[in-house]
């Protein structure tokens, strides 16, 4: 029987959504959005790091917006390092290894015309049947 990844985005944005005060989903918020805080999950499987465990590269997009035409770029990156440090404490059955491999670094979203922070994470996920 093959075992298969857990749902990364899923576990990320269910532990970030009750822990931060702010919006978690693995979508990037609209131009007119109105939430102030706003972190976007994104996870990619990788190679598997063995018989049982596989990596996922997270992404985490932090923006703060101030207004419809402004952001918070220092809060964006505290928002980001915040939810990068979640991941990392987490200890959930799916999760068996975490760490920083970039970021939080400065990113301008062309289509929304805001600037954000991004963070990228190197996890190693359990399989399961």
């Amino acid at each position: 029987m093959p075992l298969l990844p857990p749902d990364v985005e899923a576990h990320v944005i269910s532990e970030l959504g009750s822990a931060l005060d702010a919006v978690v989903t693995n979508l990037k918020p609209a131009a007119t959005s109105t939430a102030h805080r706003h972190v976007v999950v994104r996870a990619d499987l990788q190679n598997r790091a063995s018989s049982l465990t596989q990596y996922a590269r997270l992404g985490l997009s932090a923006y703060v917006m101030t207004g419809v035409d402004s952001e918070d770029l220092p809060a964006a990156f505290a928002l980001a390092n915040d939810a990068a440090r979640l991941v990392l404490r987490s200890r959930g059955s799916w999760l068996v290894h975490a760490e920083v491999q970039s970021g939080p670094a400065r990113v301008f979203d062309t289509p929304l015309k805001r600037e954000f922070a991004y963070s990228t994470l190197l996890l190693e996920v359990a399989l399961t049947l």
